[in-house]
């Protein structure tokens, strides 16, 4: 079990590196949003960026470490939006794989 939990930190970790763009600038425009509306559209938008270029594979380890930097923001509602947003529909991840070749 501990192997499995190391192996699983050092994924995480080389995720957050593979993806620190889009978490700097995700987390820095949903936690400056000012609208429960403007709010959700932009963790829309930053899902649907992140999709589209790289993949649903790593949607759910993206979508964990954009609500842990949006927390550490002192950003606790725009942090449980994010950690609840669902994969977006097939027709993103579809334009994803046609963008990436596969």
């Amino acid at each position: 079990m501990a192997i499995d939990a190391q192996k699983q930190t050092r994924f995480f970790r080389q995720c957050e590196i593979d993806f620190q763009l889009e978490l700097a600038r995700g987390a820095s425009c949903i936690a400056s949003c000012c609208s429960d509306a403007s709010l959700q559209r932009l963790v829309q938008e930053t899902v649907l960026c992140f999709v589209k270029t790289h993949g649903p594979e790593r949607f759910t380890v993206f979508r964990s470490l954009l609500a842990a930097r949006l927390t550490a923001r002192g950003q606790p509602k725009a942090a449980a939006i994010v950690a609840s947003h669902p994969l977006p529909a097939s027709d993103c991840r579809q334009t994803a794989v046609t963008q990436t070749g596969g």
